[in-house]
């Protein structure tokens, strides 16, 4: 990583972003495996550069990597719902929604964490939205049903 880079999916530095996925590969704890296939990841590399960088990593590693995103692994039936391929990307997906992003309402930068609650996912990068008084009170009413972009 270089300083003069910046992160293709939020406005930051490359160093915040160093230290916010630093601040996740601590929450893995003794997870190695975890810590693993989450280190894999780098922001200035495109979807299809990350997808190749994960290509060495078994089922087995990223089924315990998409759990501690707190990604469902299967129906209520409990057939698996990813198949390699899908889970690179929503991984992927997982690790960038925890990066800064400019709320579309009141132009504030956010991060959401592992432990928040967004009132609204969107169902294509499944970043959060942020929790703000503008977020709240335009879509409060309309929240069933209600595309957040």
């Amino acid at each position: 990583f270089s300083n003069t880079f910046f992160c293709i999916f939020c406005i930051m530095s490359m160093e915040l972003c160093k230290e916010i996925i630093g601040e996740i590969l601590v929450q893995c704890g003794k997870q190695e495996h975890i810590k693993m296939v989450i280190s894999a990841y780098n922001p200035v590399f495109s979807e299809a550069q990350n997808r190749k960088a994960f290509n060495s990593f078994t089922l087995d590693l990223l089924y315990p990597t998409a759990e501690f995103f707190g990604i469902v692994l299967a129906d209520s039936d409990r057939n698996k719902r990813f198949i390699k391929e899908s889970l690179k990307r929503r991984l992927i997906f997982a690790t960038q929604s925890l990066l800064p992003s400019k709320c579309t309402c009141c132009s504030e930068q956010y991060r959401n964490t592992l432990d928040d609650t967004p009132l609204f996912t969107c169902y294509t990068c499944f970043r959060g939205s942020h929790n703000c008084d503008s977020i709240i009170r335009s879509h409060m009413p309309r929240a069933v049903g209600h595309v957040w972009a």
